[in-house]
């Protein structure tokens, strides 16, 4: 992995949980066209009361964030269309961009479980 010169790495990782040291930026983060980022989960730290999956995909999506990739989280989780903004403001403080399913949408299925009848609600 190439050595990245301190200028180019953040200060400091700020986090919904305070501010830690930063660790070393992945090569992809000194690439002039970086990835874009989606993570797709159901456990996210705020909208779901989360143990260690919902803390680890948050820490994943502020890490990558603080690099400077452009990251979306897709939160499948419920959670009410009052509440999303609050959260999506949040995540947009850390350069994170959060999109939620509505509690309607969340609760149709579809593919071979909707074939058998199986339902969410």
């Amino acid at each position: 992995m190439p050595r990245i010169p301190e200028a180019a790495r953040p200060s400091s990782h700020m986090s919904l949980y305070g501010t830690f040291a930063p660790l070393a930026a992945p090569a992809a983060a000194l690439a002039r066209d970086a990835p874009r980022v989606c993570i797709v989960t159901g456990e996210l730290v705020g909208p779901h009361k989360n143990g260690g999956l919902g803390t680890s995909m948050t820490g994943l999506a502020e890490l990558l964030a603080a690099y400077g990739l452009d990251v979306t989280v897709l939160y499948t989780g419920a959670i009410s269309e009052d509440d999303l903004p609050t959260w999506q403001a949040r995540y947009r403080n850390g350069g994170i961009t959060l999109r939620g399913i509505s509690e309607w949408d969340a609760a149709k299925v579809v593919g071979p479980m909707a074939a058998m009848g199986w339902t969410n609600a």
